[in-house]
């Protein structure tokens, strides 16, 4: 394509011409000289080069309007980065790509999305001082007998999944909610649209207790530090609770067949009760009032990003329904 490069340089002397391997973009401030440009290129590409333009993205439109290139949003007088550029950076930057997606954000307005980015590895540094803080402490119920499932997802995720404790699949990959209960967990955040990479999961409990019991008193006590820390460095807006023990971990006196889908304020975060997936798995009713619940999430996290106003405003418009008053417990996050 450098015979190209110069045909538009000094042929036809297009002064703001950029390309990047086959795709290219041409600036001028009169649209009837575009026009007129527009059969010679595509006549050059055909002649020399045995190229084609495509019909389908030959665009002519204001610069003030945007020009979408190369992930950027060119404009007249800076440039942005594409909304699904920012989502694909957030979603993959880590230790490794950091410096590469820096240096891209050098070439737009991107203060917001850096200060993400950097909050983002902060966190994830956070997480991970604090799991090796768990592996090294010997006084951790279960230790020895099963290993340690931390955690995972995005460690500046708005939402946070809590269970009880990991299963036996768990337990044999280190991972939270892979097994059938996971498999649903992951058709259910498919079902409103969040990638299960999008949010973060994990129990109140990380290892599995014998032949999958109840978590015992004492065992929900000796993880709860750990899980609060976690619930401080990740600071999400939503804390769904998965399961009987989850929900009265936050709330005590609440009942799973009255307290799920209804979502309770505490210190600006939702908790929000769920019925267990495995419990899904055994109930068909239990799965519909499920999914029900699932979909209202949506709603109540754009709510809780407005603020204490829109929330209130939903409390009024849903009364007792979606975000009854919280009930007395003890500081958990």
């Amino acid at each position: 394509m450098n015979e190209f490069d110069q045909f538009v340089k000094h042929k036809l002397n297009v002064k703001h011409y950029f390309r990047y391997t086959d795709d290219f973009i041409i600036l001028h401030q009169n649209e009837n000289y575009l026009k007129v440009l527009l059969p010679e290129v595509a006549e050059f590409l055909r002649e020399r080069l045995k190229l084609n333009l495509h019909p389908n993205k030959v665009i002519l439109k204001k610069l003030r309007q945007g020009v979408d290139f190369l992930g950027y949003v060119v404009l007249p007088y800076h440039r942005v980065l594409r909304t699904k550029t920012k989502r694909r950076i957030l979603k993959k930057v880590n230790a490794k790509n950091l410096q590469s997606y820096l240096g891209i954000l050098k070439h737009c307005n991107a203060f917001e999305i850096k200060q993400k980015i950097l909050n983002k590895m902060s966190k994830a540094e956070e997480l991970e001082k604090l799991k090796k803080e768990m592996e090294a402490d010997k006084s951790l119920p279960l230790l020895g007998t099963a290993n340690l499932v931390f955690g995972e997802g995005r460690p500046d995720a708005e939402i946070i999944f809590i269970g009880e404790a990991p299963g036996f699949h768990e337990d044999k990959l280190s991972r939270p909610f892979v097994g059938q209960a996971g498999k649903l967990l992951d058709k259910l955040l498919a079902g409103i649209k969040w990638p299960r990479e999008s949010v973060y999961i994990t129990n109140i409990v990380k290892r599995r207790p014998p032949e999958n019991r109840d978590p015992l008193p004492e065992e929900i006590e000796a993880y709860k530090p750990y899980l609060k820390k976690q619930i401080q460095i990740i600071d999400p807006k939503i804390i769904a609770t998965l399961g009987r023990f989850s929900m009265n971990y936050f709330l005590p006196s609440a009942k799973i067949s009255l307290g799920h889908g209804k979502g309770v304020i505490i210190k600006s975060k939702i908790i929000y009760p769920l019925y267990h997936p495995a419990a899904a798995l055994r109930s068909t009713q239990v799965l519909k009032e499920l999914e029900n619940d699932f979909k209202k999430l949506p709603a109540l996290l754009d709510a809780n990003r407005g603020g204490p106003e829109l929330l209130k405003s939903i409390e009024n418009v849903k009364a007792e329904e979606t975000i009854p008053k919280a009930p007395a417990q003890s500081s958990l996050f």
